[in-house]
C-alpha cells in the first residue's frame, strides 16, 4: 500500500483544496492580471478535477482492475502467437522459399 505524503486524510485533503481553489476565486483579478488564463472557467475546471480524483475507486480497487486486465491480456497474447505460429506454418508448406518474406508480410 502506497504511504501518503501529505499528514492528513484524504476527505481533509480534498476540503484543502478546495478552500484554496475559493481563495483563488476570491483574487481571480489579481491572478488574472497575472496571467490571462486564469479565469473562472480554469477555476471550475480545477474543481470538477478535485470531484473526478475524490470519486475515484481507492487504490486496491484499481490495481485489481488492472491485474485482472493484464491476465486478460497476456491469455489474449499467448493466443495470437499461437495462431501465427498456425498461419506461419501454413505458408511454410504451401509456397516456395523465395515467396516466404512476401506471405509474412502479407499475414
Amino acid at each position: 500500500m502506497i504511504q501518503p505524503s501529505y499528514p492528513c486524510k484524504q476527505a481533509e485533503l480534498y476540503t484543502a483544496a478546495r478552500i484554496g481553489w475559493r481563495n483563488f476565486l476570491n483574487q481571480l483579478p489579481a491572478f488574472t492580471s497575472y496571467k490571462p488564463f486564469y479565469t473562472n472557467a480554469y477555476h471550475n475546471n480545477r474543481l470538477l478535477e478535485i470531484t473526478a480524483a475524490e470519486t475515484m475507486a481507492d487504490e486496491s480497487v484499481r490495481r485489481a482492475k488492472v491485474k485482472s486486465k493484464h491476465l486478460i491480456l497476456t491469455q489474449k497474447a499467448e493466443l495470437a502467437r499461437n495462431r501465427w505460429q498456425d498461419i506461419k506454418s501454413y505458408i511454410n508448406s504451401a509456397f516456395t522459399d523465395a515467396e516466404l518474406e512476401i506471405k509474412y508480410q502479407e499475414a
